[in-house]
């Protein structure tokens, strides 16, 4: 029966995990929902290392990256090399202590990414926007020079860590579509291009454990605030957007399934030229489902009503496969994806669907050094009459 439910699941493409699924069959009560948001130790921490320091309740991430790509057939006027600086950091700093609840804690997220030549530093010819997709190649990478905080909110946990209410400056795919897969450069792959999961605009997020198995996610946000501006300024924005999520573990606690319905406003700029207000709704959904300790799988798709954002409709599988058992933090990583882009007047459409596979390989160097190396192979772009481009790329990280 197990089987014919993942099968059923995976066809659908409903929904990927937001943190690594334990083997534990009974969750204790707060793991869901206080788990999900800190950083915790034992098997649902993140594969990554991350630092705390308990006493004074500071816990961060930093993550510096040095990466090269070539692009094979790009867009004219776009290089073909770029060398690339990437900074990620987290810090949650823990504002009222209260070990029975949770406590009330600041979440601060930065990024920033430079160009390490002259080429690369000109955001006019840089790689992001060198294949015309509407699914980008830059996890992390916000411009050819550009740096920002992408999260700057207060997180309050209550009934016994069931519970958690944030809002400030949100990053919204740090609560929604979560993945606990490898960690690949698509843009797509790493977080639903169909939910509108804005970062650097206010935002107000609930979430609540309802038993060992099932959680519910709300949040509403502005739309559009992009980072660098005043998130408290609604000028800076150009419309808003609800979105709920309903999450279940399955499976003796090896998967997770979500579902997550939205509506959306947003100004977008038409085919007459213009402005327009723009409702949609949709849905989208993801499994994940760790088959045993080398392998993960996972399924996602997502559909919206109106061209509001870069993608009106997707499906995404893959895997994460560890092929040596005496290396277990190294893995290959397996995706597969078919994205529809939005059909504006600043963006008209090509091909009604682009299709794209990506190959990747992590290896851990030492606790605090490691490198990947990808491959990225895409076909029929939505936004050019290419049938084919690729990216090749390789990436040295140091995170403590």
């Amino acid at each position: 029966m197990k089987k014919r439910i993942l099968s059923l699941l995976s066809v659908l493409g409903l929904l990927a995990a937001p943190v690594t699924a334990g083997t534990q069959d009974v969750a204790t009560p707060g793991s869901i929902v206080y788990n999900g948001n800190m950083f915790t130790p034992g098997a649902n921490a993140p594969e990554y290392k991350r630092v705390a320091n308990e006493r004074y309740g500071t816990q961060w991430y930093v993550d510096l990256v040095y990466g090269y790509w070539a692009l094979d057939n790009a867009m004219d006027g776009y290089n073909e090399n770029e060398h690339i600086a990437i900074l990620y950091a987290i810090l949650n700093q823990r504002l009222i202590e209260d070990s029975v609840n949770g406590g009330t804690w600041l979440r601060v997220d930065v990024a920033g990414s430079w160009g390490l030549n002259n080429e690369s530093d000109d955001p006019s010819t840089f790689y992001a926007n060198a294949m015309g997709m509407c699914s980008g190649l830059h996890t992390d990478v916000l411009d050819a020079h550009d740096a920002a905080l992408l999260e700057v909110s207060v997180k309050h946990f209550f009934a016994g860590r069931r519970g958690m209410i944030a809002a400030g400056m949100i990053k919204l795919n740090n609560y929604f579509d979560r993945v606990g897969h490898a960690r690949f450069t698509n843009d797509n792959f790493e977080s639903s291009g169909v939910l509108p999961l804005p970062y650097n605009n206010l935002a107000l997020v609930m979430q609540y454990e309802l038993d060992s198995r099932n959680w519910v996610t709300a949040a509403v946000t502005r739309m559009g605030t992009r980072w660098g501006m005043n998130p408290f300024n609604p000028d800076h924005a150009n419309g808003w957007a609800v979105v709920g999520e309903y999450g279940h573990i399955f499976g003796d606690g090896k998967g997770r399934v979500r579902v997550s319905p939205f509506f959306c406003s947003q100004d977008g700029l038409g085919k007459d030229g213009a402005l327009h207000d723009r409702n949609a709704v949709g849905i989208f959904g993801s499994v994940e489902y760790q088959v045993c300790d080398a392998a993960k799988v996972y399924a996602r798709a997502g559909w919206a009503s109106g061209d509001y954002q870069r993608c009106t409709a997707e499906f995404s599988a893959g895997a994460t496969l560890k092929l040596c058992p005496s290396r277990p933090n190294d893995y290959l990583g397996i995706g597969y994806g078919m994205f529809k882009g939005a059909d504006t007047g600043s963006s008209p459409l090509v091909n009604e669907f682009e299709k794209i596979l990506e190959l990747m390989y992590s290896v851990q160097i030492n606790d605090y050094m490691y490198s990947s190396i990808y491959y990225h192979m895409i076909m029929v772009a939505a936004y050019r009459d290419k049938d084919f481009a690729s990216a090749a790329g390789v990436q040295v990280g140091i995170n403590f």
